[in-house]
């Protein structure tokens, strides 16, 4: 009998150790599957991101600057968040005032979006103010001359020669007028603040003094409008952008 439990637990014992032995290599594969998987899928999503990375470094290069391209290239070179919300009133106000003047709306809204697009090298040394955007976009492929010029000419750093240079010119100071106007108003809300209210702060110097008032006369001296016209179209075009430019 006692020879016989001793088989027994013999036999028991050697199918413990033949059960862990594979338990053990079955976890131990198991693990390498683990880790084997793990290093396949990072390394798959790490070649994923760099091929997007360089797609996406590929395709602002090849496609035509239009909005999308443009944004991006706002979001690369300038660092300042209200900088860019700048550029977006600038952009809709160009549209709007276009749409006025019967021009190409998309072009002068492109131009007004890109037009302080080098200032993060150009603040410490304003003659450079727009030569600079220039050279950045051709270096992107971007051909549009009147564009480019326009983008210059809105420094001042060279006259304003073309209906586009001329409107840039006076419409980007004329959005800061109108977002200081925001700010300064009771309700700080683009909706409800008019143009009257603008028109009666327009000659105090305090009052948005970075707002180059006599820039901003320059659209009725230049073109078939009324200041008041004229910042009306401003402020309707900024009024449509509201939330994006973060006054409404």
């Amino acid at each position: 009998m006692s020879n016989k439990c001793a088989k027994i637990t013999s036999a028991s014992g050697f199918l413990q150790l033949i059960y862990l032995f594979f338990a053990i290599q079955t976890k131990r594969f198991y693990f390498m599957l683990d880790y084997m998987s793990r290093r396949f899928f990072t390394f798959t999503i790490d070649k994923l991101v760099k091929k997007h990375n360089q797609f996406k470094m590929d395709f602002l290069k090849e496609a035509p600057v239009d909005r999308f391209v443009a944004m991006a290239l706002l979001e690369k070179h300038l660092s300042n968040k209200n900088l860019i919300k700048h550029c977006i009133a600038t952009e809709t106000a160009m549209g709007f005032f276009a749409r006025h003047l019967g021009e190409d709306e998309t072009r002068w809204s492109l131009a007004g979006l890109l037009h302080d697009l080098d200032y993060d090298y150009t603040k410490d040394d304003f003659s450079k103010h727009g030569k600079m955007s220039g050279e950045i976009l051709r270096k992107e492929g971007f051909d549009d001359t009147e564009i480019l010029d326009a983008i210059v000419m809105h420094s001042g750093n060279v006259p304003a020669t073309s209906e586009m240079g001329k409107a840039l010119y006076a419409v980007d100071p004329a959005t800061g007028l109108v977002t200081a106007g925001v700010f300064m108003s009771p309700e700080k809300n683009i909706h409800k603040m008019s143009v009257d209210f603008l028109m009666k702060r327009f000659r105090e110097k305090r009052f948005a003094a970075g707002a180059n008032r006599e820039q901003i006369m320059t659209a009725a001296t230049n073109f078939d409008v009324t200041l008041e016209q004229f910042l009306e179209i401003v402020l309707n075009g900024m009024r449509s952008r509201s939330s994006e430019i973060g006054l409404g």
